[in-house]
């Protein structure tokens, strides 16, 4: 009796994935919009066998809990489909040729804050587009911006507390003294805990 040995191996291709969602809080500290090369050449893209303008924005982002810097960069064709539109630069407001950059490191005001989801890219990872493709991509050993939404400041706390407490919304345009004592104490009850949180 002949044993025949199933010497078959397993050919199921295994493909590097990104890694698992990772949440922090972060700060934009500039972006630079990218519509030309060095040599002056327009970033492009054939779609539907058109060239199209394809630029991108640079965002600078550090994490508010450990300073650590990153950058990220989102194309303005592909943004609003993946919900992060609200972070690029408005090219609307430079309708004229060349990239531009925005430096908001002298200008605190304008370091807006967000809490954000990241995953990482592993060297090697691939992911599937919609027909069940893999590809690589193309930049690797870094995090992957994937949701951004604005954090809430200080006086959205504050108004969120006030209105649960009072049944109604905070209007300082019109709040009595009693008001005005509650809405500041909630302020200061918030930035009290912003600060411990600091400490940790």
């Amino acid at each position: 009796m002949v044993k025949y040995q199933n010497t078959m191996e397993d050919n199921t291709e295994k493909h590097i994935e990104i890694g698992p969602v990772i949440f922090k809080r972060v700060r934009i500290t500039g972006k630079t919009l990218c519509r030309e090369r060095h040599d002056g050449t327009r970033f492009a893209s054939v779609i539907d066998g058109k060239t199209v303008d394809d630029p991108f924005t640079i965002l600078r982002v550090e994490d508010v809990e450990t300073g650590e810097k990153y950058d990220f960069n989102i194309r303005h064709l592909t943004a609003k489909s993946l919900f992060l539109d609200h972070l690029l630069v408005d090219d609307t407001l430079y309708p004229l040729n060349g990239n531009i950059v925005e430096d908001y490191s002298d200008r605190p005001e304008l370091c807006k804050e967000y809490e954000a989801t990241f995953r990482w890219i592993p060297e090697g990872a691939e992911y599937q587009d919609k027909n069940g493709v893999w590809h690589k991509y193309r930049k690797c050993n870094r995090y992957k911006l994937e949701i951004a939404n604005a954090a809430p400041t200080k006086e959205d706390v504050a108004d969120g507390l006030f209105e649960l407490m009072q049944g109604r919304p905070y209007d300082a345009t019109n709040a009595t003294v009693e008001d005005q004592k509650l809405y500041n104490e909630l302020l200061g009850t918030v930035t009290k805990w912003e600060d411990e949180e600091k400490e940790k």
